[in-house]
């Protein structure tokens, strides 16, 4: 095993341990944040700043086999920290990882709330859609930066229309200027906090149903609703990724989107539906099952897949008549081999997809489903049969 040559330490609430000290006044080269300069000992290293990181890395590839490098930085370094980044570069080997204790446990520890059960997220100089991070989850512990600061966060949430989550603002933990806010989202929202925080999110319950959901269970215009039987096929041919972008056309009542939403938390939806009530319900159902990873799209396909971000997966249950409009943008702009699935009640329209797929060089699969159900009559119980319905898979070979 080759010598260590890459002490990385955390620091913790304007402290170093004695260990740290030590090897500090062993090394040749430290990088630090300007925070922490006071905190180094008596040395003759060469102290460099720790921004930007990229060109830390770089350096310490560059010179690590040559010279003995420090590495300061808050907390645990390998918690949402250089330290992850280090390895994927290094390997292991030549790196020693000194953690410290990190903002996040002082932060719970001042709010009287265990951290074992949260869910981390860090906000730092991502672009995701800050709410389908948070919104699955009964507590959240988010790091923060400039931009995505506790009262954005806050906005965010509360446009969505969420209101139940207690939310805490730990600044500054473990100095002088140390300072902790509790109150409500709204409460949140209208203050300004110091770059240095930790933000917590606690709410007392969250819908736990994930699969099996029955019609009644949404709100929809009577009739108008894929049958529970018909959208657990469609969801199992879907495939719904943990990641990534799903469209769903013609979406009704959202009863597939909230569906596949439930079971993939990060996955992005969009339900695209052109008439007002439905999209009624689709807002409705959205709420009513914490499903916000589901944005209601107002406007008709396949005009409004033009500006969408590409998908992953795509599902058609409704096509206005534009089946083959439709199929020729999202075939076009799909991202990876699919599936994509059309549910068709009428043999033309199942002709007309298997047709336009493998025009397209999809391979294709078609299930058709006749589903019955029981109901009582005279005091006996009678089956009575429900429309056929055709899935076409197409996937790219």
């Amino acid at each position: 095993m080759s010598k260590v040559k890459v002490y990385v330490i955390g620091v913790g609430p304007d402290s170093l341990s004695q260990q740290a000290i030590d090897l500090l006044q062993k090394v040749e080269v430290i990088f630090s944040a300007r925070r922490f300069n006071n905190l180094i000992p008596g040395t003759n290293a060469e102290i460099i700043s720790i921004t930007p990181i990229k060109k830390v890395i770089e350096y310490i590839k560059l010179n690590y086999k040559n010279r003995s490098i420090a590495v300061l930085t808050s907390g645990d370094p390998l918690f949402f920290g250089i330290g992850r980044k280090l390895i994927d570069e290094l390997g292991g080997d030549p790196l020693r990882f000194i953690p410290a204790v990190s903002s996040m446990q002082i932060a719970f520890s001042s709010i009287k709330e265990s951290w074992n059960d949260a869910m981390f997220v860090s906000l730092h100089g991502r672009q995701d859609d800050i709410a389908s991070l948070i919104l699955p989850f009964k507590k959240v512990c988010i790091l923060t930066d400039e931009i995505n600061n506790p009262s954005v966060v806050a906005g965010v949430l509360l446009d969505e229309g969420i209101e139940d989550f207690r939310a805490y603002v730990c600044e500054d933990m473990g100095t002088a200027n140390e300072r902790v806010t509790a109150g409500t989202l709204s409460d949140i929202r209208d203050i300004s906090f110091s770059p240095l925080n930790v933000m917590i999110l606690v709410r007392d319950k969250i819908h736990t149903s994930s699969f099996g959901l029955r019609e009644s269970d949404f709100s929809h215009t009577a009739g108008l609703i894929t049958k529970d039987e018909i959208r657990a096929v469609t969801i199992s041919r879907l495939k719904p990724p943990k990641e990534g972008v799903l469209w769903d056309i013609g979406a009704g009542s959202g009863s597939v989107s909230i569906e596949a939403a439930m079971l993939s938390a990060r996955l992005r939806i969009y339900a695209i539906e052109k008439d007002p009530v439905q999209v009624g319900h689709i807002r409705k159902n959205r709420r009513r099952f914490g499903a916000f990873n589901v944005k209601p799209v107002h406007n008709e396909a396949p005009d409004a897949l033009l500006t969408l971000p590409r998908p992953d997966r795509v599902f058609i249950g409704g096509t206005g008549g534009r089946l083959n409009e439709i199929l020729d943008v999202v075939l076009d702009r799909l991202n990876g081999p699919g599936p994509v699935i059309v549910n068709a009640a009428t043999i033309d329209t199942m002709n007309d997809a298997l047709r336009v797929f493998e025009t397209k060089g999809f391979n294709t699969d078609l299930t058709t489903l006749q589903v019955s159900r029981s109901k009582q009559i005279g005091g006996k119980r009678h089956l009575y049969a429900l429309n056929p319905i055709f899935i076409i898979t197409g996937e790219k070979g």
